[in-house]
């Protein structure tokens, strides 16, 4: 006998999450039931088998090869998983026996996954001038990005699937606090504020979050004019201070013949090179 088409399974809720429960509800019975059974995948048989329920036997319930504990049978037929993991998803298929002849139907059930908080990551090419900004996620559907008080500048380049944001070179027009959105259809996250602007001569980029600012690199190389100014102390001006006979003292020009002699200090080129900021 062929089945008749009509039951109908109802996924609720529609997009059940990792850790939730799903019930995979059946309705549309014709006639009086005899027996019902569900299956993991689109066929009937004894390796598909999760249970069988037959009211007139005695226990009522037959446990097949694809039992498990999560899952349970509701009065109406209906199947309960809970806190559902990612190897539930697939085919279920009901089957019933009604004294109006067998019935069955399939559904599909998918278990889904929140986005995780996107994380934006700056790499710079200083062969091709660009600058890259990165949207690292997990599990997202649909990544979007977003400036600040602003639209995004009309010059950059977005990768097809979004993930990446490029300037091929930095301009006044391009500063501004940039972040990404991910989204699937069960959450949406936002990353943190991550700042860009134009620095020296040419090019720089600053990229912070708006908890802490960590200093990973300067354009300017201040880090090098803090360290320089350190090793000439330590090894020129310490030594002849110790010198309390005055009977020797390193003429400061020789010293210090990278220092215009303008009494502006130490100086060190501006370089054209990129820098990060982040927190």
């Amino acid at each position: 006998m062929q089945p008749i088409s009509a039951l109908s399974i109802q996924v609720i809720p529609q997009y059940p999450a990792v850790g939730q429960s799903v019930t995979l509800s059946v309705t549309g019975i014709n006639g009086n039931l005899l027996q019902f059974s569900w299956y993991k995948g689109p066929n009937r048989n004894f390796y598909n088998l999760i249970l069988s329920y037959i009211p007139s036997v005695n226990p009522p319930q037959i446990n097949g090869n694809q039992y498990f504990s999560r899952a349970s049978r509701l009065p109406n037929v209906s199947l309960l998983i809970s806190d559902l993991v990612i190897t539930d998803q697939g085919i279920y298929t009901v089957s019933a026996q009604t004294d109006k002849g067998p019935q069955q139907e399939s559904v599909t059930l998918t278990v889904y996954i929140p986005v995780t908080k996107p994380v934006v990551r700056a790499i710079s090419s200083l062969e091709y001038d660009m600058v890259t900004l990165t949207c690292r996620t997990e599990n997202a559907e649909n990544i979007v990005w977003g400036r600040r008080n602003d639209r995004l500048p009309s010059d950059i380049t977005l990768s097809n699937d979004n993930r990446t944001l490029t300037f091929s070179s930095i301009k006044q027009s391009h500063s501004g606090d940039y972040y990404c959105e991910a989204e699937n259809v069960i959450s949406k996250t936002i990353s943190d504020i991550y700042t860009v602007t134009e620095k020296c001569r040419n090019v720089a980029i600053e990229i912070s979050t708006t908890a802490a600012g960590i200093i990973s690199g300067s354009a300017c190389g201040i880090v090098f004019i803090i360290s320089a100014t350190f090793l000439l102390y330590k090894r020129y001006v310490n030594p002849v201070r110790k010198n309390n006979q005055g009977r020797y003292r390193k003429d400061p020009l020789v010293l210090y013949d990278n220092i215009p002699h303008d009494g502006k200090g130490l100086q060190f080129k501006c370089q054209d090179t990129y820098g990060e900021l982040k927190g």
